[in-house]
């Protein structure tokens, strides 16, 4: 193989090798899955063992140390479950991968020691060790993996060489059999291995498909507060612009009459004043509070805070009040008034605009 493709081969094993090297890091997923695995290894001791049992005459009678190592993996197993169900807190990460190595290693150890007590060319109990396979391929990244499936390869080899050292002649079949257990233990660690890393990836997008699907919402409510306060303030401006178009066209209107209807316009709109003010001074914003009460004061001499009350006439229309019979005082007056409210609403006019920078 050149280099280039096996450096891609090697990528893409990269790519779908999980982030973590330990996938069950939470608590309920450790405790479910080291008790599948505690149960699929008390159902293989037990079956294996009554196979044994029952076939006697093939692999021979089971020894008393072959009992005793059996029982002593049925205690082991056991005292791991009860344990496990007592576990209150999640394990860190290095006492998660040292808990996992130990059982690694206890079920290569202990299918090995029981089939050299078997003392057999072919022994049942070499299935242990996929469970050892199925672990590593459930927690460890590839590397691992294939260090797992080695050793498990080199004690299979090993088992064979022993026993035809022990019994003589050489059975190069056995070896050809060895082998093809091998294989077999590798082809299921990567493959298993390949599968889970594909459901790693794809809950990965979905983790990620869900996170963006909320933003999204999220994004989606706030334009809609926004848009909903568009609404409103725009059905609040359209409150006030018909009012002061109103009064607006009412002086317009007001100008052209004369004598009582003239009275009688003004005086209808002088009642409007105090509720244009709380508009302005209430619901306005600061710097358009000061801007109108400023103007208000300094051409009309009116406190608007006070309900535009007169503190200070206007110097330049006093002296002709003064001087004038009663009769041209108060047509004067009236004058003063409209004149006043004229400037009232071209000061509102302008307070609300918005300033071009």
């Amino acid at each position: 193989m050149c280099p280039s493709r096996a450096k891609g081969a090697w990528g893409v094993l990269r790519k779908l090798s999980p982030s973590r090297s330990l996938t069950a890091s939470d608590l309920v997923s450790f405790r479910h899955q080291e008790s599948l695995f505690i149960a699929l290894n008390l159902l293989l001791l037990a079956v294996l063992f009554s196979l044994h049992w029952y076939f006697a005459a093939f692999w021979g009678k089971p020894t008393p140390l072959l009992i005793i190592a059996v029982t002593f993996g049925f205690v082991l197993k056991t005292a791991e479950w009860f344990w496990l169900q007592r576990l209150s807190r999640p394990l860190t990460p290095a006492a998660l991968a040292a808990l996992t190595w130990s059982s690694i290693a206890l079920n290569i150890t202990l299918a090995s020691l029981l089939a050299l007590l078997t003392d057999q060319e072919d022994t049942p109990y070499f299935v242990l060790m996929v469970v050892a396979v199925l672990e590593a391929a459930f927690r460890f990244r590839v590397l691992a993996i294939l260090a797992v499936v080695a050793v498990v390869d080199t004690t299979l080899f090993g088992q064979v060489w022993w026993y035809f050292g022990k019994h003589p002649p050489l059975d190069v079949g056995e070896y050809y059999e060895a082998g093809i257990t091998s294989l077999l233990f590798a082809i299921v660690g990567v493959l298993v291995w390949l599968l889970l890393a594909d459901l790693r990836l794809k809950e990965d997008r979905l983790a990620d498909n869900v996170l963006e699907l909320e933003q999204a919402r999220e994004q989606l409510l706030h334009d809609e507060k926004l848009a909903a306060m568009g609404r409103l303030s725009s059905a609040i401006a359209h409150e006030i612009r018909n009012p002061v178009a109103m009064i607006a066209s009412s002086i317009a209107t007001a100008r052209q009459l004369t004598g009582a209807d003239r009275e009688e316009m003004l005086a209808w709109m002088k009642p409007l004043a105090p509720g244009l003010k709380k508009v302005f001074l209430v619901h306005g914003e600061p710097d358009q509070q000061r801007a109108f009460q400023a103007a208000i004061h300094t051409r009309y001499g009116l406190d608007v805070a006070a309900g535009f009350s007169p503190h200070a006439a206007p110097v330049t229309h006093q002296p002709a009040v003064a001087q004038q019979p009663q009769k041209a005082a108060k047509q004067s007056q009236n004058r003063i008034q409209e004149e006043h409210a004229c400037r009232f609403l071209s000061v509102i006019t302008t307070s609300t605009r918005p300033s071009r920078r």
